[in-house]
């Protein structure tokens, strides 16, 4: 029987392009999504950033966490306040919490914070401890990997972990040094681990992995206690995220209470040399005065093309007991690069708050 020239080639390679799409199956498509990722339309990550310039400041953590503890044999990989700071600035960045978020050197309610700070983010760990549960869902999965292709086998979420920790987070008004809300308390959900996330190569266990499914191979405690700290801090910021996203602006008290929608431009927008501003703002004590500051410097609203004034307290009362404005400014001029734009509100009660975006000049 006459084949194609390929066709012994096809044969030959079809087994291998098999296992090969069942490793990217495997190890890319089907993993799981911890809680902490999840919004209410998807990952928490994609959720546009709350419109914060957040500062977090170094940990406090209780005396009774344990790291490097003998009777533990997974544990916080560091004590220092500085690299756990580290850790959740990172993170905050990579779930896009916020405009921008900063680590804050010095006193979390120091003087002069207000003036690059919308929100200061206060940590307090309370308690911080790992225990290995087995093997994963995914075991299975690892295991066909392993007798099929035996590298692929070690992307595979093959090991599970139960996260015992509690953050409390002040979230303090940069401008009053007052908390905003009442501490926040967030947890991360269970864990997931993958060879990789365990060990390095050219090691004890990655020799095991040739005659052993990675999960029966023996783990680096130092290597594992990092990563589960990484991953802790990452859930946790996207615990965080989720407040600031869904329930942060209703918890505040009325005289500090501002809801700033930006409808134009997006926070972290790409620009050109000038960008027009269109807000909603809603509050419940009324604004006094509203500037409109970029990069930290004021920005002159008779110098622009339009403006909106700032209506009388009284014109920007609605039927259900609040006050609401529309603010709109064309032609703010940016610089190349980033550019944040900040909006200084004075309530009627006298208090001041800010929101800040970024926009990217072109």
């Amino acid at each position: 029987m006459h084949h194609p020239p390929d066709s012994t080639l096809t044969r030959l390679l079809a087994p291998a392009i098999l296992r090969l799409a069942l490793c990217v199956a495997v190890g890319t498509g089907c993993a799981s999504t911890p809680d902490a990722y999840r919004g209410p339309n998807g990952l928490i990550r994609d959720e546009a950033p709350v419109a914060y310039r957040i500062a977090v400041a170094e940990f406090d953590l209780a005396d009774s966490i344990p790291q490097g503890s003998v009777e533990q044999k997974w544990y916080l990989a560091t004590r220092d306040p500085k690299e756990l700071q580290a850790l959740l600035v990172d993170a905050l960045r990579e779930q896009h919490a916020g405009s921008e978020v900063v680590a804050l050197d010095g006193d979390p309610r120091g003087p002069a914070i207000n003036e690059t700070a919308d929100l200061v983010l206060v940590p307090h760990l309370r308690r911080a401890a790992f225990t290995y549960e087995g093997a994963s869902g995914r075991v299975w999965a690892s295991s066909a990997l392993w007798l099929f292709t035996w590298i692929g086998s070690l992307w595979a979420e093959d090991a599970r972990y139960t996260i015992d920790m509690l953050l409390e987070c002040e979230l303090v008004d940069p401008h009053t040094q007052d908390e905003y809300v009442e501490r926040l308390t967030v947890q991360p959900g269970d864990v997931e681990l993958r060879y990789w996330d365990r060990n390095k190569a050219w090691t004890t266990g990655f020799f095991m992995t040739m005659a052993f499914p990675p999960f029966w191979a023996r783990d680096d405690a130092t290597i594992v206690s990092s990563s589960l700290t990484a991953e802790s801090m990452n859930q946790l910021a996207g615990r965080i995220k989720r407040y600031l996203v869904e329930n942060h602006t209703a918890q505040v008290p009325a005289e500090r209470y501002a809801d700033v929608r930006f409808v134009s431009p997006a926070n972290g927008a790409t620009v050109g040399s000038q960008v027009d501003l269109n807000c909603t703002i809603r509050t419940r004590e009324g604004v006094e005065r509203l500037l409109v500051y970029c990069n930290g410097k004021n920005v002159s609203l008779a110098s622009l093309g339009a403006a909106s004034e700032v209506p009388q307290v009284e014109a920007q009362m609605q039927p259900r007991g609040d006050f609401e404005l529309n603010f709109s400014a064309t032609g703010v001029p940016v610089e190349p690069g980033a550019n944040f734009i900040r909006l200084w509100l004075q309530l009627g009660s006298g208090d001041v708050t800010t929101r800040s975006i970024l926009v990217h000049g072109s």
